[in-house]
């Protein structure tokens, strides 16, 4: 780390990374742990897409953990931070977070709309993997809302776009 701290902003992503891997790996104390660490040391600097990743990174991690409402916390913050400095990945990325904590909630409509958002931003990036995701994720939230019609069409819709992209998962 520090070869690393020489290289400016490196050593963050390193330590952001090691504590998304983390967390994907359900050692989520240490992930919670070390993302901290970070997000504490990135506070202290102007905006950036390091701080809303570390952020996005704490809402995913508490939210394996069941701590919805912190992972609302991070996400929000996430959601600022990356709209600040105009990262639009990161920010489609805390939209899904704040859309799948919405559902966990039972908050439909805000689950519903935070998804649609998601689905706008990654259709000005052009990220197909993305839509897809946006897309299944509005047609999970329209089939527990009861508007099984759409829900299909969305289902639908999600199954032809997975076979365009070569995947059978999206």
């Amino acid at each position: 780390r520090d070869y690393l701290s020489r290289w400016s902003g490196e050593d963050h992503r390193l330590r952001i990374m090691e504590a998304r891997n983390l967390w994907q790996l359900n050692r989520v104390a240490e992930s919670i742990e070390g993302a901290d660490a970070v997000r504490r040391e990135l506070l202290a600097l102007p905006d950036s897409a390091a701080l809303a990743e570390c952020s996005l990174n704490l809402s995913s991690a508490h939210l394996v953990s069941g701590d919805l409402h912190t992972a609302r916390e991070f996400t929000l913050d996430a959601l600022v931070s990356a709209r600040r400095v105009g990262a639009l990945s990161l920010e489609g990325s805390a939209l899904g977070n704040l859309g799948i904590i919405e559902k966990m909630l039972g908050r439909w409509p805000a689950a519903l709309e935070a998804q649609q958002l998601r689905l706008r931003v990654f259709e000005s990036t052009g990220n197909r993997v993305q839509l897809a995701h946006a897309r299944r994720s509005i047609g999970i939230v329209q089939w527990k809302r009861g508007r099984l019609a759409l829900a299909i069409k969305v289902a639908e819709e999600c199954g032809n776009e997975a076979r365009r992209l070569g995947s059978g998962i999206h």
